[in-house]
């Protein structure tokens, strides 16, 4: 319950640092206080409620991308080959992310 005591509406974020696919190390500080929206979308490759959404988050990143939307996909998988390959056949709106710790991550457990 701290957690989302932290992260709720109003409160500072919490940093989350994690790689993307490529190895690129990203800072969730690299995107906050640019002038943007940041909408984070903690989802998995297993988890059938986050793949039927990313239409939905695809279609808002396209409508307010234009007005600072950033979308930021943070994975909780723990499979690097089960990430790309729902990478590549789903193609989620914004930037993706994952440690790659599964329920270990330390961002989802920042963000409860």
């Amino acid at each position: 319950m701290h957690s989302q005591k932290a992260t709720d509406v109003g409160m500072p974020y919490r940093e989350i640092v994690a790689q993307t696919l490529d190895g690129e190390e990203v800072h969730l500080s690299d995107y906050v206080g640019k002038k943007q929206l940041i909408l984070l979308d903690f989802w998995a490759s297993w988890c059938i409620p986050c793949i039927q959404e990313i239409p939905l988050l695809k279609n808002l990143q396209k409508k307010y991308k234009h007005r600072g939307l950033q979308i930021v996909g943070v994975s909780v998988d723990s499979d690097r080959k089960k990430w790309k390959e729902a990478l590549d056949k789903h193609q989620p709106a914004g930037i993706q992310i994952s440690e790659l710790k599964g329920w270990e991550s330390t961002s989802r457990v920042d963000y409860g």
